[in-house]
């Protein structure tokens, strides 16, 4: 009987942690469409500033360069690391491709010596952070290494690059968009349908446990690296073949830029769950609420520069951190 006389006292207190853990994964949904919510605003606003919408291709280039970077370092994000020295990397390999082609060197010579100049970079973080040293620090450092070999190596002037690019077929119209979806497709398939996407997401959640269960960690470090700093030199080829010009301090601010975008896009910064998709997804809002501020202050003289940058910093922030919450209240 005093058993009986209990049960009703103990029954709220039981049923509180269930009504607050509905109640968060309730919030959870919500907040998970902020991102959507803003992408929608964003093109909205496009939309209604643009007359020709075929012009929006060009104007997306760059931001289609940083969401392929963004990509291809989203598998180093969920292994627990970062890499902060993209953008001085992008700058090197650019000035090595021009380097190349100013002194003679053949155009796919010079490709292969830009592109093996990127993964030797990415490879260089790899092998130090697989060796136990912190990826802050690590990708800090070659941060100010690379782009001190730019600025010593080529004086720091501008390469310019006289010659025209033929590339093959519908390749000649705006090839970045087709080195995104390509990079994308390979990750997606590699990151969420093999064995070393499982590994990346096991080490990212437990890095120690990954090591007891026999998944070699330090070759997936080096990998993931190595492949971000592959990525980046065919960005940076890219990018020189489109402009003939190499700029020694190219690059400034992308490695936030695409930080952001894989934030955004939902991958939790100290590893363990995201997706590949989700980082395209991060870039389409970042790139949209920025280039929708840009139109509006065209018409608005009262939107300067500094103002939209604290306007998509706070935007940023908030989204950020409802997508942070929602990834760590529904594990993948």
């Amino acid at each position: 009987m005093a058993d009986q006389q209990h049960l009703p006292d103990q029954l709220p207190a039981a049923a509180a942690p269930q009504s607050r853990t509905a109640a968060r994964s309730w919030s959870a949904r919500v907040l998970s469409l902020l991102p959507f919510l803003l992408l929608l605003l964003s093109a909205g606003l496009i939309a209604s500033q643009v007359r020709r919408p075929a012009a929006l291709l060009t104007t997306w280039v760059p931001w289609i360069e940083i969401a392929t970077i963004a990509v291809s370092m989203t598998p180093i994000v969920m292994l627990g690391g970062i890499d902060l020295s993209v953008g001085s990397a992008f700058a090197l390999t650019a000035s090595v491709f021009a380097f190349c082609l100013q002194t003679g060197t053949g155009t796919l010579p010079a490709i292969a010596i830009a592109v093996m100049a990127g993964t030797a970079c990415g490879s260089l973080n790899g092998t130090l952070i697989a060796r136990g040293s912190p990826p802050l620090l690590v990708t800090l450092a070659s941060m100010a290494l690379f782009r001190g070999l730019t600025m010593s190596l080529f004086g720091g002037e501008r390469i310019l690059v006289e010659q025209s690019f033929q590339l093959p077929g519908p390749l000649q119209l705006r090839p970045q968009y087709y080195l995104l979806l390509l990079v994308l497709a390979v990750l997606q398939i590699i990151v969420h349908h093999r064995v070393l996407g499982r590994w990346i997401l096991a080490t990212g959640e437990n890095r120690t446990a990954a090591r007891i269960a026999g998944i070699p960690d330090r070759r997936v470090d080096l990998l993931c690296y190595a492949t971000c700093g592959f990525v980046v030199g065919l960005v940076a080829v890219l990018n020189v073949m489109q402009h003939n010009v190499a700029v020694p301090d190219a690059g400034l601010g992308m490695e936030l830029q695409a930080i952001a975008c894989i934030i955004v896009g939902g991958t939790v910064i100290t590893g363990g769950r995201g997706r590949i998709s989700g980082t395209l997804l991060g870039a389409a809002v970042v790139s949209s609420l920025d280039i929708a501020l840009n139109f509006l202050s065209t018409r608005f003289p009262v939107i300067s520069l500094e103002s939209r940058m604290i306007v998509t910093g706070i935007l940023l922030i908030g989204i950020a951190v409802s997508t942070q919450r929602t990834a760590g209240t529904h594990p993948e």
